[in-house]
């Protein structure tokens, strides 16, 4: 079976349809295009899986001689993996929300973007769905809301993301699973010995949902480095990790700082 390479468009065009219904005030709308939304990405990893990777060339936006930058989107297994993570995480996100339906546009916003990212093949759509997961948490920041400061935090972990544009957007057919080690390694020992506060610290649904759209579109563009990162320089990042933001925790009063700056060191990987 031949995957329709137009199906690849439809979960973040979904998300983007439910934030549309979310800030024009319709609830019920939101809800059915988020599990229409669901339901793509999964058909997408069903077919995905039967007949391969899909890739839909859309046009060409610019040729200068011998270069040319192409507009197009790719799905592959990690690509139709992470895509199902972003349209679930939106919907949960949306329901632990409750009925806060602007809320919920700025994490089905997020979706769309981290979705649109996620099938860019090629630098400028890439471009595009950053921007839009950016605008997300702008508009959340914007509602004024108790959560002001978890949006704080939503907005450094977009901008975190977005340092994985350094490097290229080609998957790898070398990855291999001490990579995937490496990398699960690193969040692990970031994320010590200050696991306890997350749930102090993520406790808004909506920022919780577009900071997992942030999280999820960083660990895509990491996955799609050219070579993969020498094991040596692996352990010396990690331990610099962990190094930094012990360091940071003794010098600083501020919690939020205390959790910016183990994000910001596991920047570094990128």
């Amino acid at each position: 079976m031949v995957a329709d390479p137009w199906v690849l468009i439809l979960t973040p065009l979904l998300l983007s349809t439910s934030a549309a219904a979310d800030f024009a005030e319709h609830r019920v709308w939101a809800i059915v295009a988020r599990k229409f939304a669901i339901a793509a990405s999964l058909v997408l990893a069903w077919m995905v899986s039967v007949g391969g990777a899909v890739q839909l060339h859309l046009y060409r936006w610019m040729e200068v001689g011998d270069r040319h930058i192409d507009i197009g989107l790719f799905c592959d297994g990690q690509t139709a993996a992470l895509l199902v993570l972003v349209a679930v995480s939106s919907t949960l996100s949306a329901l632990i929300g409750g009925g806060q339906t602007r809320a919920g546009g700025a994490a089905s916003l997020a979706a769309a973007g981290a979705g649109l990212v996620i099938i860019a093949d090629g630098n400028l759509l890439a471009l595009v769905g950053l921007e839009l997961l950016l605008a997300a948490t702008f508009l959340h920041a914007a509602q004024s809301s108790p959560t002001a400061g978890a949006a704080r935090r939503v907005l450094f972990y977009a901008r975190l993301a977005a340092l994985a544009f350094v490097g290229t957007l080609v998957f790898v057919d070398t990855l291999v699973v001490s990579w995937l080690v490496l990398l699960t390694a690193a969040v692990l020992v970031g994320a010590w010995p200050f696991h306890p506060w997350l749930e102090d610290l993520g406790e808004s649904g909506t920022a919780t949902g577009i900071r997992l759209a942030a999280a999820l579109t960083g660990v895509c563009l990491l996955l799609r480095f050219a070579v993969p990162m020498p094991a040596l320089a692996g352990v010396v990042l990690l331990a610099l990790s962990c190094g930094v933001q012990t360091l940071s925790a003794l010098a600083s009063q501020d919690l939020f700082r205390v959790q910016m700056m183990p994000a910001a060191a596991q920047g570094s990987l990128v």
